[in-house]
């Protein structure tokens, strides 16, 4: 059969004018307003026709309407906006597909929509950052998940960051979250963020654990997955982290010393320099000058703890002891090493701080055992 309208169509459209009739030939006369040279007198007749279907009270009519116009980029933006502000059945395909909804059409569209509705729009090939924020003022946990997933928007750190922070809890977020490809440092650190604040939450509600307990298991998990996310970053995108850790306030003193014993002397030196407000580039000077004066100026400048300074300058002590570079390098040794020096002058530490710490650096080396000093 001809996909153009002809004068048999207009006769049995005529002679039988039943939704049935309506619906079979709605095809033919949607594809009218896409037919090539076409005159103006043809063309406004064909959208005449189409804005007729487009207010059928047959919703089997305007199904097949808005199923056929779709893909087209010549529907009247008029139309357009009728058939996307109707029930879903007839909405999603143009909410999801077509080209013509301006950027402000799917702004207010989205206020209006359904959830069904909110995911075609979710689904669109050209979602851009304004549009999917208008989507998460009002999105549940599966329109976030369909953006999160939508890998062919080119969405931004803010839209994907927001995503993290308001729903990143959901394991079917995260999991689109983390599949998409070059997710930044910095999503992938909010994600790691509101994934362990859910996971304390858990472990505290659901499973009795002590608030305490809880804290500490899922601080030593945020903190070595937040390393594993830097060690790969280059040096701007890495300020850009330490940044936000900063701004959230997990650039905490365990963090730090962590990166540290691992052996992470960028993560160090980009955040110490960072809570000291000064260029990277000064810090890593008084960090390693051989003198004893510079590092505890830069120690002084970033607040950090008084107790905990012995144990930095022990680390950095050792840093300043080791080839990282070399092609002997071993992380596991350079622990333990880490570990034996802060066991031997453990004394030098506050009992709840050599505690704490030590803790920290059984959990880096594992397999070592704890034979801490008694206090």
């Amino acid at each position: 059969m001809s996909d153009r309208l002809t004068e048999e169509d207009v006769a049995r459209l005529l002679s039988d004018p039943s939704v049935e009739s309506r619906a079979s030939l709605t095809p033919k006369l949607a594809g009218q307003i896409d037919t090539e040279g076409l005159s103006d007198r043809a063309r406004a007749m064909a959208e005449d026709i189409i804005r007729r279907l487009s207010a059928d009270a047959s919703d089997l009519v305007r199904t097949t309407l808005a199923e056929n116009l779709k893909m087209s980029p010549h529907v009247p933006r008029d139309v357009a906006r009728q058939l996307a502000s109707d029930i879903d059945s007839v909405s999603m395909p143009i909410l999801e597909y077509s080209s013509v909804l301006t950027q402000d059409d799917l702004v207010e569209l989205v206020a209006q929509a359904s959830e069904d509705g909110q995911v075609a729009v979710a689904r669109r090939t050209d979602l851009n950052d304004t549009v999917a924020d208008a989507l998460l003022d009002r999105a549940s946990g599966r329109v976030a998940e369909t953006i999160a997933e939508n890998t062919s928007a080119p969405l931004g750190d803010t839209v994907l960051g927001r995503i993290a922070d308001e729903h990143g809890s959901s394991t079917s977020v995260s999991q689109s979250l983390k599949s998409r490809p070059a997710l930044s440092a910095t999503v992938a650190e909010r994600l790691v963020a509101r994934m362990s604040d859910h996971l304390s939450k858990v472990l505290t509600e659901r499973q009795a654990l002590p608030e305490s307990v809880a804290t500490d298991l899922v601080l030593n998990a945020r903190e070595r997955a937040t390393l594993s996310i830097a060690s790969s970053e280059a040096d701007r995108e890495l300020l850009g982290l330490v940044e936000q850790l900063k701004r959230a306030g997990r650039l905490s003193p365990s963090l730090l010393f962590r990166a540290v014993c691992v052996g992470d002397t960028g993560f160090f030196e980009a955040g110490i320099a960072t809570l000291a407000s000064i260029p990277v580039h000064n810090a890593r000077v008084l960090i390693y000058d051989q003198g004893k004066v510079a590092f505890r100026r830069l120690y002084d400048k970033a607040a950090l703890p008084e107790r905990l300074f012995p144990a930095f300058r022990m680390a950095v002590d050792l840093v300043n002891d080791t080839d990282m570079r070399s092609a002997d390098f071993d992380p596991q040794s350079y622990s333990r090493m880490m570990m034996e020096r802060v066991l031997t002058q453990a004394s030098d530490l506050h009992p709840e701080e050599a505690d704490y710490l030590l803790g920290r650096l059984l959990d880096i080396a594992p397999g070592t055992t704890d034979s801490r000093p008694s206090n």
